[in-house]
């Protein structure tokens, strides 16, 4: 390749990342929920999670949010190099939505709560992604 030519790239969005998780395991009362899991979740794509009540979709997405406690392994990475913690939201079935709040506000919440500046445009950017503006 000359030096005048690039590879290409990767939008570099600081939002944007693939997320890998590798040797998950899960467990409560020594029966395994999930055990030896790997899943890379691509960015800018939807990833569905099918299945019966209790095979452990809603473990996933709150071990990937560090909500499980317990008998918990396994490796989360993102493809930017930096970790996922503090860069992850949740929200359970239920409806946890502060009706008070609007949805901008609701959306800035983590940052509210982590006693950071929200960042305005990155959170209406997010709200028009998930087709809510």
């Amino acid at each position: 390749m000359r030096d005048t030519e690039q590879a290409p790239q990767r939008a570099q969005n600081p939002t944007s990342f693939d997320i890998h998780l590798s040797g998950a395991r899960v467990a409560f009362g020594g029966v395994d929920i999930f055990d030896d899991l790997d899943l890379t979740l691509r960015a800018g794509s939807f990833t569905c999670l099918l299945g019966p009540s209790g095979v452990g979709k809603s473990t996933l997405l709150r071990f990937l949010a560090g909500l499980v406690e317990g008998d918990v392994s396994g490796n989360i990475t993102c493809s930017d190099g930096g970790i996922l913690k503090n860069r992850i939201a949740y929200m359970a079935q239920q409806d946890l939505l502060l009706p008070w709040r609007t949805v901008r506000e609701n959306v800035e919440l983590g940052a509210v709560l982590r006693g950071e500046r929200p960042d305005h445009a990155r959170a209406e950017h997010l709200i028009a992604e998930v087709g809510l503006t």
